[in-house]
């Protein structure tokens, strides 16, 4: 397969590069390479690695053009310096030193990851022709386009007019696209892909993290279940989105700039800086989040060592840090959400035109925004609501244990370090829920950074519970607890379980939430063109010009900071929704928007969930002359529009 070719050449050969050239003793410090700990060699391989295939589809796309030719020459470039690389005889000896453990690692960790992610991941890979869910054909559909150009494109057609493109997500959408001019047949394969990278990264960003907070090579892997099946882990994994990506370069950021504060290793100073100047082009508020944990742990360092020697290393991390992001958004003119951030629109109570889109998009009547208590519960409901029956439990033994080890150096490092990341996180909410009237910016803040924040339980809860492990209290002269090896593997076992469990429900939920393949060939057999504009009984985001090249005049993202396209926006998804319910009254409607076919769906016939309910028998339809029945299956039908004109269809 093309797509996992160029991922060996381009991610798998650079990130074993990266690990051994950075994988250096620590400065100061004497003695073989740092493979002691494989969890830091690999994350340092890793940033190198998402950095060579992300940066590089971005600069391809802004300098030669991103195309099939282009994309394989800079595969090829970067594989041959990584072969050098590791062929040089000095780092022969590292290479033989780091590939066993950090090889071992991945295998154990990303092991354990699918394990517990197999119930949603089977269900993902079932649905080999479409996504889950329908926003992943809106992001799909950018990638699509940039692949298409080669580059990226000045506009794009939403909601049936002209709207500056949304490079919001810059390398992401890049990284995607040079796999889809590398893997043109399979476009459904490389975005799943896409998102089963995510999923591993997840899991190894928890286990680093964990590690540089001071658990062992078992505690660590604690973490794992905990990540993948609680938290914000099932609510994004279960699709092709660029947050999803982020979670686990977010991590990996965090553990690499840990690792320099705790023993100034310029390989995890290297890699950090690496990992910022890409996740700020991949997700602007998994970015900020991830430098919010970042602060937190260099005020944490602070109690650490001598005052001076952890300043100047926190000075030093925040330039680097600060420097790529910097460079990053010159080179490509931005950074996540930044371009248009300024122009959010910020109005509240009914006349908040977020909260009406919002509304509309759902067949909902116009309504007051929730507050921003309501929003706060609703994301922790989300988080955790199908997860607390084992969740809580290990919270509060992790608490426990946590509590029983306070003078333990690990225990207050995690301690610490959760409290003032939290805090930080809480406070940065808060400048969204206070600073804003709309429903949007405080969702922001209520929802969007709340799910972020979940990130800091995972190693909270590995490293509290390997603290219960080793204080284990004695009963009767035997040990309450069974020796620490055979409890942690007792208690990762219990947890895997249940987050199997968990995944099972969260797998079932989402079962379903694609278009079939007989409702995708349908689509598929149209013959529509560029120039049509098709009417569909449902807010589509992306989804029909994905699939039939045509323009959905209800496809487009929800464009929150574009006033007058969003008050169109809620216009038509308000007027699509009056025609549907009686199309003879409001006949007008297909005219006025030049409207050229009409289809009525069920379900996600229409790849989305948000659908109007419409009359099964198609009376209104049916009656109007103007229209003509062009196809039908079990879920669709499709009416081509012959006469727009008045005499198309008329009241009786």
């Amino acid at each position: 397969m093309s797509a996992l070719a160029g991922l060996l050449l381009v991610l798998v050969l650079p990130a074993l590069a990266g690990a051994v050239l950075l994988s250096g003793p620590a400065r100061g410090s004497s003695g073989d390479p740092d493979v002691t700990v494989p969890d830091l060699a690999l994350s340092r391989g890793l940033a190198c690695g998402i950095a060579t295939w992300l940066l590089g589809s971005g600069l391809l796309t802004r300098t030669v053009g991103l195309t099939a030719t282009s994309a394989w020459i800079w595969d090829g470039c970067v594989a041959t310096v990584s072969v050098v690389v590791l062929l040089l005889p000095r780092h022969r000896t590292r290479l033989r030193a780091v590939l066993g453990p950090v090889g071992r690692r991945l295998a154990e960790v990303g092991g354990l990851t699918a394990l517990v992610f197999v119930p949603l991941g089977y269900a993902i890979v079932r649905i080999s022709w479409s996504p889950l869910g329908s926003t992943p054909w809106y992001y799909f559909g950018l990638a699509r386009q940039v692949a298409d150009l080669g580059s990226i494109p000045a506009t794009s057609i939403e909601f049936g007019t002209t709207t500056p493109f949304l490079n919001d997500y810059h390398l992401f959408t890049t990284g995607t696209a040079m796999l889809l001019v590398q893997h043109p047949g399979g476009p459904m394969t490389v975005i799943t892909i896409v998102a089963l990278i995510g999923v591993l990264l997840l899991g190894i960003g928890t286990v680093a993290v964990t590690t540089t907070l001071g658990a062992g090579r078992g505690a660590a892997l604690l973490a794992v279940p905990v990540a993948t099946a609680a938290g914000i882990g099932p609510v994004r994994l279960a699709a092709y989105r660029p947050e999803s990506f982020a979670l686990g370069l977010a991590l990996l950021l965090v553990a690499l700039g840990i690792d320099w504060l705790h023993t100034r290793h310029r390989g995890s100073l290297v890699a950090g800086a690496l990992l910022a100047a890409t996740l700020s082009q991949v997700h602007g508020i998994a970015a900020v989040s991830a430098g919010v944990m970042v602060a937190a742990a260099a005020l944490v360092s602070l109690l650490r060592g001598p005052r001076a020697e952890q300043l100047r290393r926190i000075a030093i991390a925040l330039v680097t840090l600060l420097a790529a992001v910097v460079v990053t958004g010159l080179v490509f003119h931005e950074a996540s959400g930044t371009v248009h951030a300024g122009g959010l629109v910020d109005r509240g109570g009914l006349a908040d035109p977020t909260w009406e889109f919002f509304r509309a998009a759902r067949d909902e009547a116009p309504s007051m925004p929730p507050s921003n208590r309501a929003l706060v519960e609703q994301s922790i409901r989300e988080l955790y609501d199908w997860q607390r029956w084992w969740f809580v439990p290990a919270l509060l033994l992790a608490i426990l244990g946590l509590w029983r080890r306070r003078r333990d150096a690990a225990a207050r490092q995690v301690v610490s370090f959760t409290i003032v990341a939290l805090v930080g996180l809480l406070a940065l909410a808060s400048v969204f829920m206070f600073g804003w009237q709309g429903y949007v910016p405080r969702r922001t803040g209520a929802s969007r950074i709340v799910l972020e924040a979940s990130l800091l339980g995972p190693p909270l809860i590995a490293i509290g519970l390997e603290c219960l492990i080793r204080d284990a209290r004695t009963w009767r002269r035997g040990r309450l607890l069974p020796k620490p090896r055979l409890a942690r593997l007792a208690l990762l076992a219990a947890l895997s379980v249940c987050g199997v469990i968990s995944m099972i429900r969260v797998a079932d939920y989402n079962d379903g939430h694609a278009p079939s393949r007989e409702e995708l060939a349908l689509w598929r057999s149209l013959p529509l063109t560029s120039k049509d504009v098709v009417l569909a009984n449902g807010y589509t985001e992306g989804f029909i010009p994905d699939v039939t090249g045509a323009q959905g005049l209800l496809d487009g993202r929800a464009p929150y900071t574009f006033d007058a396209q969003l008050q169109r926006a809620n216009r038509l998804l308000r007027g699509g929704r009056q025609f549907y319910a009686d199309p003879a009254r409001h006949w007008g409607f297909l005219a006025d928007n030049h409207v050229s076919w009409l289809v009525v769906g069920e379900h996600f016939s229409l790849g989305t969930g948000n659908i109007w309910d419409t009359s099964s028998d198609l009376r209104g339809l049916e009656g109007c002359p103007g229209l003509e029945r062009y196809a039908q299956d079990d879920t669709l039908t499709v009416f081509r529009v012959v006469d727009p004109g008045p005499r198309g269809c008329r009241p009786k």
